[in-house]
């Protein structure tokens, strides 16, 4: 008996070094990237249980550089699911997720879209340059879920990729309904007529 899968494509976006390929591997592979190699725009697909619903996670590991920009917008058109991730040691990442998500909402044409905020490196407290409470008020504005991880130690991390495939099912749950709703009008109107 084959299985069905989900496929749901998803961007692991921020500033370069926060470490999305690490938090990627980690989550993926259960290991631990320890090298810093600057990613040139790399994709991972993995297969796997969330909610007893089977998944193909096709998991985009972007890069932040300008020239970039074409590749980004048609992989942005295509992804269901966003991640913005900063460092928590790193103010200017931090600074930085807003310019991402205003990219996102220009390309998929929507202030509203699957996203989690996550903040990594939390295994670095002693060298912390933004507060749980500054994500916590940012994430608060765009009505969005966010984490502080670790893709060193794991913390947070497989809860923060599982919060956004719930988010990207709730949306795909929405747009089904809001179809729906859409078909019945049409249908009411073909038949007064």
């Amino acid at each position: 008996m084959e299985v069905k899968l989900n496929d749901l494509k998803i961007g692991v976006y921020g500033k370069d070094g926060v470490g999305k390929t690490a938090m990627i591997f980690q989550f993926i592979n259960k290991w631990v990237y320890e090298e810093y190699d600057p990613t040139i725009d790399d994709f991972y697909k993995q297969q796997m249980n969330i909610n007893n619903k089977n998944y193909l996670l096709d998991i985009h590991d972007t890069v932040e550089q300008d020239e970039y920009t074409a590749i980004r917008e048609i992989s942005i058109k295509q992804e269901e699911g966003f991640m913005i991730v900063y460092s928590i040691d790193s103010r200017e990442s931090f600074d930085s997720i807003s310019l991402f998500r205003e990219v996102i909402c220009k390309v998929q044409n929507s202030e509203k879209f699957p996203l989690v905020i996550v903040g990594n490196k939390s295994d670095l407290e002693s060298q912390r340059k933004v507060s749980f409470q500054e994500l916590s008020d940012l994430a608060g504005i765009f009505s969005v879920p966010f984490f502080e991880v670790s893709a060193k130690n794991k913390q947070n991390l497989n809860e923060a990729f599982f919060k956004l495939v719930e988010e990207v099912e709730k949306s795909r749950a929405q747009s089904q309904d809001s179809q729906s709703k859409k078909d019945g009008r049409k249908k009411g109107i073909c038949l007064m007529m």
